[in-house]
């Protein structure tokens, strides 16, 4: 399974909500899937990021013009936990166990 290009960029797939491709990652080091990032801008002008994937300081500079990032959502601690250590977020993680 090849992930949709770009990789690594923000797509806009609605009002305030983006989508970022990445990966692939090997599940069971075997079996290689996509991974996609939801960027979702709250009505305060926030921004959650559900799903994290790898970010470089472009990416995140990208995001950080749309809002500042004040969630972060990590719904697979064992797939999402090395990007939210690798990025230090400074902001709410949940299943990220920093």
């Amino acid at each position: 399974m090849i992930p949709y290009p770009p990789l690594d960029a923000l797509k806009p797939v609605g009002n305030g909500i983006w989508v970022v491709d990445s990966g692939p990652i090997k599940a069971g080091g075997l079996i290689p899937l996509p991974v996609r990032m939801t960027v979702k801008q709250l009505i305060d002008g926030s921004i959650d990021l559900h799903s994290p994937t790898h970010s470089d300081e472009g990416l995140r500079q990208e995001i950080e013009k749309r809002g500042a990032i004040h969630h972060v959502v990590a719904p697979q601690p064992n797939l999402s936990l090395t990007s939210c250590k690798q990025d230090r977020f400074t902001t709410d993680c949940y299943g990220c166990r920093n």
